[in-house]
C-alpha cells in the first residue's frame, strides 16, 4: 500500500497496488465507512479505451485523483487520444510517427 502523499520515487519493476480512500460526499451519511478502492496497472489499463473523465466516473474517484495514482504506478499520459488519433491516421492512410 503506497501513501499518494508521499514524494518517493517509485520502482516500476514491482506490481504495486494503491488504496484510495475516497471523500464523503454532500449526501452521503457520516457514520457509514467510505469503500476503500484499490488500484493497480493492470486495473487502470483496463480503461485505456475511454476518456479519463469516463473512467474516473466509473472508479468512483476524481480525475485529479486518478492521474496521481497513475503518476504513481509510472503512467504519465492518458493513451485514450493517442489511440484515437492513430487510427483516425490509419484510416486516412496518414503515416504514423511513434
Amino acid at each position: 500500500v503506497i501513501n499518494l502523499r508521499s514524494s518517493t520515487p517509485l520502482c516500476q519493476a514491482i506490481m504495486l497496488s494503491i488504496q484510495i480512500v475516497p471523500r464523503m460526499k454532500g449526501g452521503d451519511k457520516g457514520d457509514a465507512e467510505p469503500p476503500v478502492i484499490t488500484l493497480n496497472e493492470a486495473t487502470i489499463r483496463s480503461y485505456f479505451h475511454m476518456p479519463l473523465k469516463r473512467a474516473a466516473r466509473i472508479l468512483k474517484i476524481c480525475v485529479t485523483t486518478l492521474k496521481m495514482t497513475c503518476r504513481k504506478l509510472g503512467i504519465q499520459n492518458w493513451p485514450y487520444r493517442r489511440e484515437c488519433n492513430v487510427g483516425s491516421k490509419q484510416q486516412k492512410n496518414w503515416p504514423i510517427y511513434e
